[in-house]
C-alpha cells in the first residue's frame, strides 16, 4: 500500500468495483458497500460541520452495532482520530479511559444504561463535548444522528484524511486490563494495513463471510476482523454480544464460512451440550488467539473446523505471528532467519527479579531450543505504544540489549521455540512463578488441568507460603455441567497431573469456583484478586478450597483449622 493509504481508501475501491456485494451483517439488518459508504458520507459530513476533524480524537462509547463501524469510517473520512472505549467500564475505570488520550468529543451509542455510565462520572467530564448518536430518551446532550440525516451521501473529499501518514494514529484501543487500568495502545495507519495482510495467509477470500461476536472496541474484531475483510472485499457479520447458545445459530443465519475466537470463547462453546447442529453450519476456518492446546483438537472434531489459525500478537505490540501450519498449540514459526529479518529474538528473563538476565558485559542473552524466553523487536529510542503518558510506553522499552545504545520493545510476553523452530506461547510476564528453584508456565499446568473432560476450565497461578521461598502452584478450577467435586474425582486429579506434569509444577492448592473471572473484552482470565484471596478460606468466600496432603498422597478439603497449620508452619510442602 501506498504511504498513508488507510483502510477506507481500499474500502472505497471495493464500493466502486461490488457496490451490490453485502459488506456488513448485523442481526436481521445487511448493508451493501454501497449503501454503507453512502451513509459513512454523510457521518463524515456532520463530523466536518462540527470540526471532528484533523488534530481532534473522538472518543466511541458503544455496544455493537452497524453505527459503531459507520462512526469509525466517517470520523476516519472527516480526518479524525478515535479512541474506542470498553462500555462495560463504569466509575473511575471508565473516567481513567475517557481521559487517557485527551479526546476532544465523546459520542455515546443509544444505550440508556451507557448515557446513565456518562451522567454518574459528568463532572470530571466539564471539558468533553458530548453526544448521544440516537437517543432512545432525551438526555441532557444533544443527539448526533439528526446532525447525520439530510447531509449529501456523495463521496467525501480525501484532503481531510490526506494528513495520515504510515505512522499515524487512526484509533487508541485499551488494552483489556489484566495487570492494572488499560491503557490506550496506538494503532497506526501501518499497523493496520499489515495486520490485514495478515489475513493473505489463512486464504481469507472475497468470498468469505467472517463472523466476530466479539467487541468491536477489542482489536480483535475492531481492527483484524475489519482489517481482514476490507483487503479481500469480503463480508464481515458481526453478533451483538458473544453468546455460546447462540453462536452457531447466528453462523448459520449469515452463511459464516470463517468465525472469529478469542480467549476462552472456543472452551466456552465446547462446554454447551452436544448437539447434530455443531456440525450443520458453512463455517470451515476459525481464526484468533488463545485456543490452549488442550482442547484444539477436539474443537476441530466436534464443530467440523477444517482449519484452524492461531494468532500471536497484542494491541501495543510491534510483531504478529500467524500458524498456518496447523500444528495444534503453536501461534506460528520463527527460523533463525525470520528472527534476523523481522529483528524478533527470546531472550532469558529472570521472573523473580522482573528484569531479563544479562551476561558479565550487561547484555541479555538468548535463549536455548524449548527454553521460554521475553519476546522483543527493535524499536528506535523514545518509541511510542501508547497515548497519553510517555511513561507508559518507556516502561515497554529495552536499552543496551544486544549493543550499546539498542531499543527493543518488551511483549511482556514469554514464548518458546522448539528444535523445528514453532514457536509456542509460554505465559505472560508476571504469571510464570518460580518454585523449588524451577520455573512453572502456568498454561502448560492449566492445558494439563483442562486435559480432563470433567473439568470445564482452569487458572493457574502462584501464592506464598509462609517459610517457603518462591510461590506454590494453586489452581481455580470450574467443573462441566453436572459434575460434582467428589473424592472420587479429587484422586483422579491426583494422579492425573503427577502423571503429566513435574513434581514442582504440580498445584497444592484447588478452588472450586462457579465461573472464572474474565476481561470483557478478550475473555482472558483475571487472576489478580484470585492471587490475593491464596488458599483462606476467609477471603474466598465461601468455595471449596483443597490442600495437597503431601504424606497422603491426595487432596484434601481445607478448612480454617488446616489453614491456620499452614501458615504456623505444621503442615509443610
Amino acid at each position: 500500500m501506498k504511504n498513508g493509504t488507510t483502510h477506507i481508501d481500499l474500502f472505497e475501491k471495493h464500493v466502486a468495483t461490488q457496490p451490490k456485494k453485502n459488506f456488513l451483517l448485523f442481526e436481521d439488518k445487511s448493508f451493501t458497500y454501497d449503501v454503507m459508504n453512502r451513509r459513512v458520507n454523510q457521518i463524515a459530513r456532520a463530523a466536518l460541520q462540527v470540526d471532528l476533524s484533523k488534530g481532534h480524537t473522538v472518543a466511541i462509547l458503544m455496544e455493537n452495532c452497524p453505527e459503531y463501524l459507520q462512526l469509525f469510517f466517517g470520523l476516519t473520512k472527516a480526518g479524525a482520530c478515535q479512541s474506542f472505549i470498553n462500555h462495560n467500564l463504569r466509575g473511575k475505570s471508565l473516567l481513567h479511559s475517557l481521559k487517557a488520550c485527551e479526546p476532544n468529543t465523546l459520542i455515546i451509542g443509544s444505550s440508556n444504561v451507557l448515557v446513565k455510565a456518562i451522567q454518574e462520572i459528568k463532572d470530571d467530564l466539564a471539558d468533553l463535548r458530548i453526544y448521544v448518536f440516537n437517543q432512545e430518551t432525551p438526555s441532557e446532550w444533544p443527539a448526533f444522528e439528526p446532525l447525520v440525516n439530510g447531509q449529501s451521501e456523495e463521496q467525501v473529499d480525501r484532503k481531510y484524511r490526506q494528513h495520515f501518514t504510515t505512522k499515524s494514529c487512526l484509533v487508541y484501543i485499551f488494552t483489556s486490563g489484566t495487570t492494572g487500568l488499560p491503557k490506550p495502545a496506538i494503532i497506526s495507519v501501518e499497523k493496520i494495513n499489515l495486520i490485514s495482510i495478515l489475513g493473505d495467509s489463512m486464504g481469507v477470500e472475497s468470498t468469505d463471510v467472517l463472523y466476530t461476536p466479539l467487541p468491536l472496541y477489542h482489536t480483535a474484531s475492531g481492527v483484524i476482523a475489519l482489517g481482514w475483510v476490507i483487503r479481500k472485499g469480503a463480508t464481515l457479520a458481526v453478533g451483538k454480544r458473544f453468546s455460546a447458545s447462540r453462536f452457531w445459530e447466528d453462523c448459520r443465519k449469515h452463511n459464516a464460512t470463517m468465525v472469529q475466537y478469542v480467549g476462552e470463547v472456543c472452551r466456552y462453546l465446547l462446554a454447551r451440550p452436544e448437539s447434530p447442529d455443531d456440525k450443520r453450519h458453512s463455517v470451515v476456518k476459525a481464526a484468533g488467539n488463545g485456543l490452549r492446546a488442550d482442547i484444539w483438537e477436539e474443537f476441530k472434531r466436534r464443530f467440523h473446523i477444517s482449519r484452524i489459525f492461531e494468532i500471536y500478537g497484542a494491541s501495543e505490540g510491534q510483531i504478529g505471528l500467524v500458524n498456518n501450519y496447523q500444528k495444534c498449540g503453536s501461534v506460528g514459526r520463527m527460523s533463525p532467519l525470520l528472527q534476523r529479518i523481522r529483528n524478533a529474538y527470546f531472550i532469558k528473563y529472570d521472573i523473580i527479579n522482573d528484569e531479563p538476565v544479562r551476561d558479565v558485559n550487561g547484555r541479555c542473552i538468548p535463549v536455548a531450543v524449548d527454553e521460554p524466553g521475553l519476546l522483543i523487536t527493535k524499536v528506535q529510542r523514545g518509541h511510542r505504544c501508547f497515548g497519553g503518558n510517555p511513561k507508559l510506553s518507556e516502561k515497554r522499552l529495552l536499552h543496551d540489549v544486544f549493543a550499546e545504545g539498542d531499543c527493543w520493545f518488551s511483549t511482556g510476553d514469554l514464548l518458546s521455540l522448539n528444535s523445528d523452530y514453532y514457536v509456542y506461547f509460554s505465559d505472560r510476564i508476571g504469571d510464570t512463578f518460580r518454585w523449588k528453584s524451577e520455573n512453572v508456565s502456568t498454561t502448560e499446568v492449566s492445558n494439563v488441568f483442562g486435559s480432563l473432560p470433567w473439568i470445564e476450565d482452569a487458572a493457574v497461578y502462584g501464592v506464598k507460603v509462609p517459610a517457603e521461598d518462591g510461590r506454590i502452584g494453586m489452581a481455580a478450577v470450574t467443573l462441566a455441567d453436572g459434575e460434582v467435586m467428589n473424592t472420587g474425582r479429587l484422586a483422579e486429579l491426583y494422579k492425573h497431573v503427577h502423571e503429566l506434569l513435574p513434581k514442582y509444577a504440580v498445584p497444592h492448592f484447588i478452588r472450586l469456583l462457579k465461573e472464572l473471572p474474565v476481561t470483557s473484552s478478550s475473555f482472558k482470565q483475571v487472576k489478580a484478586n484470585l492471587r490475593q484471596e491464596e488458599f483462606d478460606p476467609d477471603k474466598c468466600q465461601g468455595d471449596p478450597l483443597y490442600y495437597l496432603a503431601i504424606g497422603q498422597k491426595e487432596f484434601l478439603p481445607l478448612d480454617l483449622k488446616v489453614f491456620a497449620n499452614i501458615v504456623n508452619g505444621n503442615i509443610r510442602f
